[in-house]
């Protein structure tokens, strides 16, 4: 779900896609396996805000997204953050198991979850995660990041994954 993009170009239809927002609530509190890296994050945080200043916005902008990741809010525009990463990920890890991984990061939002929020990955060399280097939140059987995973760097990774969509039909 998702990739790179730039979700604020289409915040609005995003928000006005109701049906849409909630299949995809809906799927993921049914345990459907979702993956989703940097823009499909955004899309299951609660909020998406378009902060004063970012493209010559007066005031703040805020659009309701998907909700999976209850509190969620990313906020738009931040701190650049592009780079490589080298991760360790736990067994929570819907496409990769547990293990090590590497990837690269490239967002401009700043992702908050609830205090309680799981997460599957570590980064140990490289980029921010969504908090103090971890990355990759879980819920149900959802995982999302802003960490895009090099596939070549965990082998049987779509295999793992597809697998696991299998078996939780």
């Amino acid at each position: 779900m998702g990739g790179g993009g730039y979700p604020e170009l289409f915040a609005d239809e995003l928000e006005q896609n109701t049906r849409m927002r909630e299949a995809v609530r809906e799927v993921s509190a049914n345990g459907t396996p979702i993956y989703a890296e940097c823009g499909g994050l955004i899309y299951l945080t609660e909020d998406l805000v378009l902060a004063a200043g970012h493209d010559n916005r007066t005031r703040d902008e805020h659009y309701t997204m998907a909700g999976v990741f209850r509190g969620g809010e990313t906020r738009m525009p931040v701190r650049r953050v592009i780079g490589y990463v080298q991760g360790t990920a736990s067994d929570k890890s819907p496409p990769l198991g547990s293990g090590a991984f590497a990837g690269h990061e490239f967002h401009h939002t700043d992702v908050r979850l609830a205090d309680d929020t799981e997460y599957a990955y570590r980064l140990t060399r490289g980029g921010k995660g969504i908090k103090d280097n971890l990355d990759g939140a879980v819920c149900n059987n959802t995982m999302a990041g802003y960490t895009h995973l090099h596939p070549s760097s965990v082998p049987g990774m779509f295999r793992k994954f597809t697998n696991r969509c299998r078996s939780e039909r």
